[in-house]
C-alpha cells in the first residue's frame, strides 16, 4: 500500500459515488462543505487512534502543527494522507462501496458527507462497527450502525492505512524466526520449564538402569543389601520425579485464582487502583458485565477479579486499572470496553492473546480507552 500522489484539495465533501475503481481519486466539482473546526479536530483524533492501533502514538494538536495548518482551516483528504506520512505509515485514499467494505483491509478512515471522519473498525455485511471522535458524548466508545444507515450518510471514500511493520510482518516467511520475540520476551520462565524438563528426562532413565543392577547385583550375588539400598533410592527419585511434574504445570499456568472486590467507600477524594502485575497486557484482560457487578479476567486462564455491585452505586466502583507498564484505564472509560466486548464470546480456555478478528475489532477502542 503506498502513500496517494495527488489527493483532493477540496475540504471534504458530499460526492456521489459512481463505480471507479479503486486508488486515489479526485472529487468531483459539487457543492463542498468546509468542515468545522470540530470536524477536523475529531478527523485527526480519528487518524491518531488508528495510528495508536498500529502501535505509533501520536497527538493530533501536534500533528495539526506539523501539518502547518491552522485551528480555522478545514482539512482535506490530502492533509490525512500527509499526516499519514508524518506519522511514518502507508495510506491511501481509495473508493469503495458497502458490498465491497467486508473484503477491505479494516480499521480504516471513513469519509462522512457532513465532514466527519470515522474510524471504521469491522463490517459483516450486515452492520458497521466505528468510532465516531466528532462526538463527545460517546465517550470514546464504538457505536453499531446498519449498513444501510451507514450507507446514507458516506460519500464512498476510505482513507486505508498500514504501518511499514504490519506489512513487513505479513511478508515475513513463517518458520523459527517468528518465535523468537517470544522466546527473548519470556526466556526466564521457558529456561526454567527447560531446566526442570531436562531433570525429568534423566530421572526417566533411573527405573531401567534399577532393574539393570538388580539382574547384574541382586539376583547373581544375592546381595539383600544392595537391594534394600536399591528400593530407597527409586523411592526418592519417584517422589522428587512426582514433585517436579507438579512444579513443569505450575510453571505453565500461574493462576491467581478468582478474587471479589467489595469497595463501599464514600469518603471524598480517595482512589481504589487495581494493579495488575507484570506479565499482564492491556489485550489480554476481558471486561464484562454479570449481573450488578464487573468481571474483570485475563484471557485463556481462570484468574478473574469481581468488583461487586459496579452498576448499583459510582461509590462501589474501583476509580482506576493499572498495568505494569504504567498504562491506566480510569473508570469512566470502562464502560466502553465493555460494551465492546458485549458483541464476541470470551477467547476459549488457553488463548494467551486475543483472536485476529477481535484485535482487528478491539484495537481501536483499547487504544483511546487505556491512557500513560
Amino acid at each position: 500500500m503506498t502513500v496517494a500522489a495527488a489527493a483532493s484539495a477540496a475540504p471534504f465533501t458530499s460526492a456521489s459515488r459512481g463505480s471507479s475503481s479503486g486508488g486515489a481519486v479526485p472529487e468531483s466539482a459539487g457543492a463542498s462543505r468546509s468542515s468545522s473546526p470540530t470536524a477536523f479536530s475529531a478527523a485527526l483524533e480519528a487518524l491518531a487512534l488508528i495510528a495508536r492501533f498500529h502501535q505509533v502514538g501520536a497527538d493530533p494538536a501536534a500533528l495539526l502543527h506539523r501539518l502547518g495548518k491552522a485551528a480555522s482551516e478545514p482539512l482535506t483528504p490530502s492533509d490525512l494522507l500527509l499526516g499519514a506520512r508524518e506519522l511514518g505509515l502507508k495510506a491511501k485514499l481509495v473508493r469503495s462501496s458497502t458490498e465491497r467494505l467486508t473484503l477491505v483491509p479494516l480499521p480504516a478512515l471513513a469519509l462522512m458527507s457532513d465532514g466527519r471522519v470515522l474510524l471504521l473498525a469491522q463490517c459483516d455485511g450486515r452492520r458497521v462497527l466505528f468510532m465516531d471522535p466528532s462526538r463527545p458524548s460517546a465517550g470514546g466508545r464504538p457505536a453499531i450502525e446498519s449498513v444501510d444507515a451507514f450507507d446514507g450518510q458516506w460519500t464512498g471514500q476510505l482513507i486505508l492505512v498500514a504501518s511499514r511493520a504490519s506489512i513487513a510482518g505479513d511478508l515475513a516467511r513463517f518458520d523459527f524466526s517468528w518465535f523468537i520475540p517470544s522466546l527473548v520476551k519470556y526466556r526466564r520462565l521457558f529456561g526454567e520449564v527447560l531446566l526442570v524438563s531436562l531433570f525429568l528426562q534423566l530421572f526417566a532413565l533411573v527405573s531401567p538402569l534399577f532393574f539393570q543392577v538388580v539382574m547384574d547385583k541382586v539376583l547373581v550375588h544375592r546381595g539383600l543389601a544392595t537391594l534394600d539400598v536399591l528400593v530407597v533410592g527409586l523411592v526418592v527419585v519417584v517422589l522428587f520425579e512426582s514433585l517436579l511434574t507438579v512444579l513443569r504445570s505450575y510453571l505453565f499456568a500461574r493462576d491467581y485464582g478468582s478474587d471479589v472486590i467489595e469497595d463501599h467507600d464514600t469518603a471524598f477524594g480517595n482512589t481504589d487502583v487495581l494493579q495488575f502485575l507484570q506479565g499482564v497486557e492491556r489485550d489480554q484482560l476481558w471486561f464484562r458485565q454479570t449481573g450488578h457487578a464487573l468481571e474483570v479476567s485475563i484471557v485463556g486462564t481462570a484468574d478473574q477479579i469481581v468488583v461487586r455491585d459496579w452498576y448499583v452505586a459510582r461509590a462501589d466502583r474501583v476509580e482506576e486499572f493499572r498495568l505494569a507498564d504504567g498504562s491506566t484505564l480510569l473508570e469512566s472509560r470502562v464502560q466502553g470496553l465493555v460494551d465492546a466486548m458485549a458483541a464476541f464470546a470470551p477467547p476459549a480456555a488457553g488463548a494467551t492473546v486475543l483472536p485476529p478478528n477481535m484485535q482487528q475489532v478491539l484495537a481501536p477502542t483499547l487504544a483511546a480507552s487505556w491512557g500513560p
